[in-house]
């Protein structure tokens, strides 16, 4: 499920603009039908998609990666209906945007930031892969384009330093989205972000930044900044219920609002990747260490549905034909009914 690429702006101090046309309503299924009939906007463009792609892990009952499954082994629904596994790719080169807020009271966070160059070279991007960096304040700057040579993230890095009280974190998610869609088909578009876990200051919005990482294949994954000494993933008024729950069991503006006062539970969610959170040094590496793990653990199933007159949202679902274990991916799409 791919998208024209968009030019890479490179480095600037300019807030990420997008035109109308490239706010496609293709995906993440839930947050528009929350967020559109409290606006009383209809999506007028159908979208099909062709293709696809679902990250899949899947570990034992002790927490370990499960290797060496092959395609027949998955059994893939979509809205309940069992899919054709076009394809189990088993590597793809790793295009990463790290992405780290400056702004706000991060003063304490970034000498450990400016340290894990190293681990995000080997244990994230990996043989073939690549790495950008931005970092966000009251603006969104790309301070090192994609490159694969790990000296210039750390040189990069070190270039990071705290600065004013806004840190616009939704529009470094576009920004960062308009990085990934530069690159090449056939690599894995993946964005790191370090940073608290709200927005402040930002022009964009919540919807049209998931939807536009789904219609790109960017999964998320997050590292929240806990200086507080509470992690977020602990935190119960924090937790995405599943998407059933979400529809049946609260008002839908009330949800629109929660997801928007915890963006990154919204974007991590609904990406298919994950959040984690830390105090010192040693909890980010770990954090680093158990996202790379997890990327190179997992399975690229991908298809072309076979019920894609079914306009709206599409709940996926993967089931392993091995006892004991438990499996997460993707959780949804969303396919746009004509006007």
């Amino acid at each position: 499920m791919d998208v024209n690429n968009r030019e890479c702006r490179g480095t600037s101090d300019r807030l990420p603009t997008r035109a109308p046309w490239k706010r496609l309503p293709i995906s993440l299924g839930l947050i528009l039908l929350t967020v559109l009939p409290c606006f009383g906007q209809k999506p007028d463009i159908r979208v099909r998609v062709p293709l696809i792609i679902a990250p899949t892990t899947v570990v034992d009952m002790q927490g370990q990666f499960v290797n060496g499954l092959k395609t027949m082994d998955f059994t893939l629904f979509d809205n309940g209906r069992p899919q054709r596994i076009s394809d189990d790719v088993a590597f793809q080169p790793i295009s990463l945007v790290i992405a780290v807020q400056c702004g706000g009271n991060v003063r304490w966070a970034l000498p450990k930031i400016q340290r894990i160059a190293s681990v995000v070279d080997t244990l994230v991007v990996g043989e073939g892969g690549e790495a950008a960096l931005i970092a966000f304040d009251y603006r969104v700057r790309t301070l090192q384009p994609f490159t694969r040579n790990s000296r210039n993230i750390a040189a990069a890095l070190e270039k990071l330093y705290a600065s004013g009280s806004k840190y616009r974190l939704l529009d470094a998610m576009e920004a960062a989205t308009d990085l990934l869609t530069t690159r090449p088909a056939g690599r894995r578009r993946i964005l790191l972000l370090i940073s608290e876990s709200r927005d402040r200051g930002s022009e964009t919005k919540l919807v049209p930044a998931i939807t536009d990482m789904q219609a790109a294949n960017i999964s998320v994954y997050a590292v929240v900044m806990n200086h507080l000494g509470t992690a977020l993933a602990e935190d119960p008024k924090a937790r995405v219920p599943p998407p059933h729950a979400m529809l049946l069991d609260q008002p839908l503006l009330e949800l629109f609002r929660a997801l928007r006062d915890h963006p990154v539970l919204a974007f991590t969610h609904f990406t298919g990747g994950k959040r984690y959170s830390f105090l010192k040094q040693r909890s980010l590496e770990d954090a680093i260490s158990a996202i790379g793990d997890e990327i190179h653990g997992q399975y690229l199933l991908s298809y072309v549905p076979d019920n894609q007159g079914q306009d709206g949202y599409h709940e996926i679902r993967v089931a392993v034909d091995r006892p004991h274990v438990a499996v997460r991916t993707r959780p949804c799409y969303w396919i746009a009914k004509a006007e």
